[in-house]
């Protein structure tokens, strides 16, 4: 316990003799983290906005032909599958009407004759059974029955936000692992100088017996305080763009479009980053020890 509040007051010391020299590493690292926040955020609000809009909310059923009877039986059927709430069938007429009277449909739609337009069973999904497994089981369970030409639950516009999404998060995995490669280049060069500048110290210590952990330890908590202040800096800043700029310009056009990520992500988010500079930290530590020839074993 004693060694640990040894180390850790080192590292307090020797972030204080640093900080003032390290700085413009600090900023660096504040806006590449601040750059990720703000892209980030967009890409969390994005995917949210996917997620909402590729909800399926119900299953138009297509039916062979309008005989009443099935079309009575098909009805009776869909009222004991557990999933579906309200049931309500539309003929060729009723379909016209309804597209006809849609303000976002072409002139030439509502040209065509009322008997071409198919008949058809709307069927509203439950909240708690939308997800898309059992939709499409039910979809296939529904087009065994006896009448049913067809369902139709929007798989085309839902497959292109599929493939939006993928595009979006795959782009921001690129993104993330470029940066992570520039702050890691950041840390492992910041404590090299740092290092040299110490190396003389750090030689005479060797010199008198101490070990590796108590020349790096002190300074990997040194590189995780500049670190740490960095992530909040760059968070604090994120926040106040995010939330009092482009919200703030959004609400007045009525729009609300973009959301911060709950505290989990950020806790995840954090903890990542802090393994990530301890690593990069250790592996400029060791690596310069070993060249310098001092110490290596533990």
């Amino acid at each position: 316990m004693i060694k640990i509040i040894f180390l850790l007051q080192k590292g307090l010391k020797f972030f204080r003799r640093n900080f003032k020299n390290n700085l413009t590493s600090i900023i660096s690292i504040m806006t590449i983290l601040l750059l990720l926040n703000i892209i980030g955020t967009l890409i969390y609000s994005t995917n949210h906005f996917f997620n909402e809009i590729s909800k399926i909310e119900s299953i138009r059923i297509y039916l062979k032909n309008s005989d009443n009877d099935t079309v009575e039986n098909i009805i009776k059927t869909l009222k004991k599958l557990e999933g579906i709430s309200d049931i309500k069938y539309f003929s060729s007429k009723e379909a016209y009407e309804s597209l006809k009277n849609n303000k976002e449909i072409t002139e030439y739609i509502r040209l065509i004759p009322q008997d071409l337009f198919p008949e058809y069973i709307d069927t509203k999904i439950k909240d708690n059974f939308r997800d898309l497994n059992y939709i499409y089981k039910l979809k296939e369970n529904i087009e065994q029955l006896s009448g049913v030409l067809k369902t139709s639950v929007g798989e085309s516009w839902i497959i292109s936000f599929a493939k939006i999404k993928f595009a979006i998060n795959f782009f921001f995995i690129i993104l993330v692992i470029f940066i992570s490669l520039s702050v890691a280049s950041i840390v492992y060069n910041m404590i090299k100088l740092n290092m040299y500048k110490f190396k003389r110290e750090i030689k005479i210590l060797s010199l008198v017996g101490a070990t590796k952990s108590f020349i790096i330890v002190p300074i990997i908590l040194s590189s995780i305080l500049e670190s740490i202040i960095s992530f909040l800096f760059s968070g604090i800043i994120a926040f106040i763009i995010i939330n009092f700029i482009i919200n703030k310009s959004l609400l007045s056009l009525g729009i609300i479009f973009i959301l911060l990520p709950p505290l989990s992500y950020l806790i995840i988010y954090f903890t990542i980053f802090i393994i990530l500079i301890s690593l990069f930290s250790y592996i400029s530590a060791s690596s310069f020890l070993k060249r310098s020839g001092s110490i290596y074993d533990l």
